[in-house]
């Protein structure tokens, strides 16, 4: 089989035309460059973070009702609550004086609500006592001025033992109530002194 010279051409204009796409196709590819998508919203979040934090929290007439710290502290930038780890606080430090930690907390945008999470130990000096509180979860609200544990709560103070399946105590009033399921084991004047 002998090719013609318009055989001839016809091959190698079909040559050429196949190279020119092939190389319009990979100069197309390399100039033009779409758009990258954006990251997943969870890496946008969070707009600050802060390692081993302090913060002091006043209210309108400039007493301190809260101090936290902790060795993280992440701010969500949609949300504008702070997820605190392994914090520690006070509540109205220069008054009644509890203190405690949690394995985590969270704190909402004006810092009226400190959420804590996790083996929440709280404590305040008493001079019938040290009372001792332990939930898994506890919601502090400046606003109202209380405490609240939404499940399971243990108390004690001078050998005293509480449990119940709710806590709320008030923080001005020196009041607290347990609800649900309370059970309490109470020692007598004379042992409880001594704890």
């Amino acid at each position: 089989m002998t090719l013609t010279t318009g055989g001839r051409r016809y091959w190698l204009l079909s040559f050429v035309a196949v190279a020119a796409l092939v190389v319009g196709n990979w100069w197309l590819n390399h100039a033009w460059q779409p758009e990258l998508p954006a990251p997943p919203a969870d890496a946008q979040r969070i707009d600050y973070a802060l390692d081993d934090f302090r913060a002091q929290f006043h209210d309108a007439e400039g007493t301190q009702t809260l101090a936290v710290s902790g060795p993280r502290l992440e701010h969500d930038a949609q949300t504008r609550e702070a997820r605190i780890t392994a914090p520690r606080f006070a509540i109205d430090p220069d008054g009644q004086a509890w203190s405690g930690r949690a394995r985590r907390a969270r704190i909402d945008r004006d810092a009226q609500q400190l959420k804590l999470y996790g083996q929440v130990r709280i404590e305040r000096p008493h001079p019938r006592g040290t009372i001792r509180i332990s939930s898994d979860e506890m919601h502090y609200d400046r606003a109202a001025g209380t405490l609240h544990s939404p499940g399971p709560t243990h108390m004690a103070q001078a050998g005293t033992r509480l449990t119940g399946g709710t806590l709320t105590a008030w923080i001005d009033d020196e009041f607290m109530e347990l609800d649900q399921d309370v059970h309490a084991i109470y020692r007598a004047g004379g042992a409880a002194a001594r704890d």
